[in-house]
């Protein structure tokens, strides 16, 4: 069996998971073009600007889930610990930023 087949083995896919999240892709597709269409037209004198930069979006989106899909679990529950730490410390940098901005005298 070839690697390729051991990875995207067909019984691995969550298809519960899976058709949910391409239906909301697709639906969000379709809602950035029908929305952002004239403004592409009157600001960028072009209809499909918005949905090119949301295609290369997409496109890394796409990337890393596929990247997360073949990913093991275990290394996941290894580092999470990591990531819980990174966020708790964003959390804190952001409440000390806004004490520093309500502080400052010469921010009124």
């Amino acid at each position: 069996m070839g690697m390729l087949q051991r990875i995207f083995n067909v019984r691995n896919i969550d298809f519960k998971l899976m058709v949910p999240v391409m239906m909301l892709l697709i639906i969000g597709y379709m809602m950035i073009f029908s929305t952002t269409s004239l403004k592409g037209v009157s600001e960028y004198a072009d209809a499909y600007f918005f949905i090119k930069r949301h295609s290369i979006y997409l496109g890394v989106g796409v990337i890393l889930y596929v990247i997360g899909f073949i990913v093991p679990i275990q290394f996941f529950q290894r580092v999470a610990w990591i990531g819980y730490l990174i966020s708790l410390g964003l959390l804190l940098l952001t409440l000390i930023i806004k004490f520093i901005k309500t502080c400052s005298p010469w921010r009124k």
